[in-house]
């Protein structure tokens, strides 16, 4: 999609999206309205200047399209080609366009290499251990903010894919968990039962169904079950 773009609006679009001075930042994308209860994350790559060097750099471009549309569209009826002495002159001015494309090229090299670094850097930060376990609401520190915690959405999860009469049955939910969210485990949050954690997150009513006896043989399908439904 840039290819076809025009100079002078790739450079705005850079100057908008990645180039920013100091203390400020730019921003080309709205956070979705309807995302539920789900943690929403934004990543941005920025060049951050500080305002003197912004202002040189923004001239700087500004020089660079505008050498781009001499050397195009004006070149041939600048120079008088059909003379040694034009032809001198366009050597000499190409010769310095040259050098000044090229110092414009190293520095956004640099600027290209920079945030290449920098996203992988990122990268190799959100495939961690300590970022998933802080997505999933363990801190560095061991302890659990439950409200956000990945195990208390999987119970939630579940609840909604198997309640019954406003209920679900906890045996369910964990083999739901298992074939769903199979990461989601007590010893994860420091519990050692389901039980445990639905005692320590203390967002859900606990419920436990005595046996009712249905014949001599048998017994209701929720016989001494746990149950569980979320905070109202």
């Amino acid at each position: 999609s840039l290819r076809k773009e025009m100079m002078r609006n790739l450079v705005g679009m850079l100057t908008k999206t990645v180039l920013v001075s100091e203390g400020t930042v730019a921003s080309d994308k709205k956070i979705p309205q309807d995302i539920g209860n789900r943690m929403w994350i934004e990543s941005r790559t920025q060049v951050s200047l500080e305002n003197e060097h912004y202002v040189e750099v923004m001239a700087g471009l500004k020089e660079l399209v505008f050498l781009r549309n001499e050397l195009v569209h004006h070149f041939l009826e600048k120079f008088e080609l059909n003379t040694k002495a034009g032809c001198a002159q366009a050597e000499e001015f190409l010769r310095a366009s040259y050098e000044k494309i090229n110092e414009h090229l190293t520095v956004l090299k640099a600027w290209a290499h920079g945030i290449a670094c920098m996203n992988s850097a990122m990268s190799s930060v959100l495939a961690g251990k300590e970022f998933r376990d802080f997505l999933d609401g363990i801190n560095h520190d061991g302890t659990v903010v439950w409200e956000r915690s990945g195990i208390v959405q999987g119970l939630r999860d579940a609840e909604e894919k198997l309640c019954v009469k406003g209920w679900v049955s906890l045996q369910a939910a964990i083999t739901w968990l298992s074939k769903n969210a199979p990461e989601h485990t007590p010893k994860r949050y420091g519990c050692v039962s389901w039980r445990q954690v639905l005692h320590e997150s203390r967002q859900f009513e606990v419920q436990k169904k005595t046996p009712i006896k249905v014949s001599s043989n048998c017994l209701s399908h929720h016989s001494g079950t746990v149950w569980y439904r979320s905070v109202r």
